[in-house]
């Protein structure tokens, strides 16, 4: 048996249910739900979810997180077996990223070389979630970095109405723990350095120490790759993420 949990999201329950709907699974909206034992499908990180997501984990079995797309937000809904974000890269064809990219206007702009170095941060409950605290996460990342580095250092908030193109410009490289405000970074020519278990991963470096020497590797196939991990409400309902997100009918 396969639940689905919506942890009382507001506006993304039609999301969770299709999704659930595709394999047969009782659907269940409320925040703080009771686990009913077995796999399930559980969306974000708030309203009861870490707590859902652990007794999963410790009673043996899998879920399938959900959250807003890694990009094409609010029309693309990402799926992720075990895990928050994909952290792997894995080559896809490219007719699906050039489709996105193209409904959405998105491009890889050349590699560039600044001077600033961005501190992205994430929300808090996701740094409560892997075990640490947003401030402590901040205070060591900076740290770290004046240490190995005398470049402008920028702390840039989640919630902030501060376009992050602005703060790309002229920048060397940014920092953060998950956020997706790494390929952000990745689509303006800007290197990543991440600490956690980022789906920028595969196009980063995690030393830190190491910040006057980032890395520029190809990035189109990162693109690819995530964009077969996540999905509009009527691919969810069909059930295309079985095959991506590593769903198997027994």
């Amino acid at each position: 048996m396969i639940h689905a949990y919506a942890c009382g999201t507001p506006i993304r329950k039609q999301y969770v249910q299709a999704a659930g709907d595709s394999v047969g699974a009782p659907f269940h909206k409320e925040a703080d739900p009771k686990y009913l034992g077995g796999d399930a499908i559980v969306w974000g990180l708030i309203r009861g979810a870490p707590r859902l997501i652990k007794e999963i984990r410790d009673a043996g079995y899998d879920y399938w997180h959900m959250d807003n797309g890694y990009f094409g937000r609010n029309h693309l809904f990402r799926i992720t077996k075990n895990a928050n974000q994909r952290t792997d890269l894995i080559e896809r064809p490219a007719e699906r990223w050039e489709r996105i990219s193209k409904l959405f206007g998105l491009t890889l702009a050349p590699w560039q070389k600044g001077k600033k170095i961005i501190v992205a941060q994430s929300t808090p409950h996701l740094y409560k979630f892997m075990g640490t605290e947003i401030d402590q996460w901040t205070n060591s990342v900076v740290a770290t970095l004046r240490r190995n580095t005398d470049r402008e250092i920028v702390v840039r908030p989640k919630k902030t109405s501060h376009p992050i193109e602005n703060d790309l410009q002229n920048c060397h490289a940014l920092v953060t723990h998950t956020s997706a405000s790494a390929l952000d970074a990745l689509r303006a020519g800007v290197p990543v350095f991440t600490t956690g278990e980022c789906c920028a991963k595969p196009l980063a470096l995690q030393d830190l120490t190491q910040i006057e020497s980032p890395i520029y590797p190809e990035r189109e196939p990162l693109f690819r790759h995530l964009s077969y991990c996540m999905f509009t409400v009527e691919e969810l309902k069909k059930g295309m993420w079985h095959e991506f997100a590593g769903f198997h009918r027994l």
